[in-house]
């Protein structure tokens, strides 16, 4: 085998290893400056309301309000819808069902414009016997006014269907 066709073939196995393997589906995300990393925008989003139900868990409200977008930040009522929620959700964590994602996007001219998802965990059980669902609205890109990038809202859904929402949905 001549030296050239040796040199390719390493190349070929080298290129198809790292896609293979996923090195080049990292994606990194910045909220309000602290960036992160994740092998895809699900694991992303997924890490995301995994972070959100540890503020709740340690009442770690100023960690909370961090991951919010610039926009909902402005609000003149966050901090009390905050603390309002900090006291409607009951107890920490023991155990929870599922943790998923749905996300969307948008792309021009092979540039990201867009970039959102709504992240939830289903049945998360409390040690005061609370029963929870958590969700948020999230954009990790939105090209038109920065100021919206990071949670737009939180809902916390307790089984009786009650709802606690802290900031609102932007148009």
């Amino acid at each position: 085998m001549s030296v050239q066709k040796k040199v390719a073939s390493i190349v070929m196995l080298i290129l198809s290893t790292s896609l293979f393997t996923g090195c080049f589906s990292k994606t990194y995300y910045s909220v309000n400056g602290v960036e992160q990393k994740y092998r895809s925008d699900d694991s992303a989003a997924k890490g995301l309301i995994v972070e959100v139900l540890r503020c709740f868990d340690e009442e770690d409200s100023e960690s909370l309000k961090r991951l919010f977008c610039d926009e909902t930040l402005a609000r003149p009522t966050i901090d009390d819808e905050i603390q309002a929620a900090m006291e409607f959700y009951q107890g920490k964590s023991i155990s929870h069902g599922l943790v998923s994602s749905g996300s969307g996007g948008k792309t021009i001219a092979g540039g990201i414009t867009r970039l959102d998802a709504a992240p939830y965990i289903d049945g998360i059980k409390t040690d005061a016997n609370g029963t929870y669902r958590l969700g948020c609205f999230t954009n990790f890109v939105y090209a038109k006014d920065r100021d919206r990038e990071g949670i737009v809202y939180i809902s916390i859904t307790p089984e009786n269907g009650e709802k606690c929402l802290v900031g609102e949905w932007l148009d």
